[in-house]
C-alpha cells in the first residue's frame, strides 16, 4: 500500500495565507493594546518620569574610583617627597 500525501496541505503550512497572516497581526496588536490598557504603561511614548538612580551612581562610582586610585597610587610612590625646581632666566643688561 503506497502513502499518498496532499501538497496542497504541506505548501499552506509553511507559507500561511494573507488572512492568516492578517489575523495574526490583528491578535498581536490587539493583544499589544490591550496590555497597555491594562498595566498603563506605553512604550511608545517619551518616559514621563525619568528615574536619575543610574546617572547618579555611575557619578558616585566614578568618584571613588578616581579617589581610590589617587591614593593608592600616592602611597605606593615612595617616601621621599621632592618639590618642584624652578630655574629663572638669567637677567642680562643692555650697555647704552
Amino acid at each position: 500500500m503506497s502513502a499518498r500525501y496532499n501538497t496542497s496541505n504541506i505548501v499552506t503550512q509553511v507559507q500561511p495565507s494573507l488572512q492568516e497572516l492578517l489575523h495574526r497581526w490583528l491578535v498581536l496588536t490587539l493583544c499589544k493594546v490591550e496590555y497597555v490598557r491594562m498595566t498603563g504603561w506605553n512604550y511608545q511614548e517619551p518616559e514621563h518620569h525619568a528615574s536619575t538612580g543610574l546617572p547618579v551612581s555611575i557619578l558616585l562610582l566614578s568618584v571613588v574610583g578616581i579617589s581610590a586610585y589617587l591614593l593608592v597610587g600616592g602611597s605606593l610612590s615612595g617616601g621621599d617627597r621632592v618639590g618642584s625646581k624652578v630655574y629663572l632666566p638669567v637677567a642680562q643688561t643692555q650697555d647704552r
